[in-house]
């Protein structure tokens, strides 16, 4: 995973994603379109279930798609494998991260497909109203990734000489004050890396003890967790 600075040169500019898109926790293979998951008061998360729904999947027009998240820093750093440096879970403690996503594959699932799903799940849920439930509605996988940070940022997750330590890779640095750090990772594999989930949350409450009615209501905000 080298890392380089680079700073003079012209860089296509990284559209902000849509509110909402999360990173994983680390890439992987598991955890397609239909997971359910919750996060408890202590912010653990735990596996609910799987839903089985019918999904579509296609790749991006263009190989290498540019982008800017709203992310926790910490949880980024859990990201690359440096749980050492992955303190900062603190909600407060947003940034807006730039990478780019190679070879990006968008796997998502219809409305009236996802309904169908999601009918019996709802109306069965045990629903414990001291944790937040959520499911992936929409994912994204690539075959690697290249991380563009501010020297903050860097210094934030353990510094460039922290981080290749950790890493096990060579750090070369180029000129330019004000270029960004540049981290490219190659997964063995494709790898799911960020996911657009819909909160599960009652829309009605139950009468006369009745249990409340659940819907699905999009996440707009960054979710912040610690795995159960």
């Amino acid at each position: 995973m080298p890392i380089s600075l680079f700073g003079g040169r012209k860089r296509e500019y990284a559209k902000m994603l849509e509110e909402g898109w999360q990173l994983y926790k680390n890439p992987t293979t598991q955890e397609p379109v239909g997971t359910l998951f919750r996060i408890d008061e202590a912010r653990r998360r735990f596996m609910v279930d799987q839903v089985t729904v019918d999904t579509n999947e296609g790749a991006e027009a263009v190989a290498k798609v540019q982008q800017k998240i709203q992310a926790n820093i910490g949880f980024f750093a859990n990201f690359l494998g440096l749980d050492r440096f992955s303190g900062k879970l603190n909600v407060e403690d947003i940034e807006t991260l730039e990478f780019e996503i190679i070879n990006s594959v968008r796997q998502f699932s219809f409305d009236t497909a996802m309904d169908r799903a999601m009918a019996p799940v709802l109306a069965s849920l045990n629903y414990r109203i001291d944790n937040r439930y959520y499911v992936i509605r929409e994912t994204r996988s690539a075959t690697a990734m290249t991380y563009r940070l501010t020297q903050a940022q860097l210094g934030a997750i353990g510094g460039e000489m922290s981080l290749s330590t950790a890493l096990g890779v060579n750090t070369t640095i180029g000129a330019g004050q004000k270029g960004f750090y540049e981290i490219n990772q190659t997964f063995p594999e494709r790898m799911r890396v960020m996911f657009l989930a819909e909160e599960i949350a009652p829309v009605k409450a139950g009468l006369a003890g009745d249990k409340p009615m659940l819907g699905r209501i999009p996440v707009r905000h960054p979710l912040v967790w610690s795995e159960g």
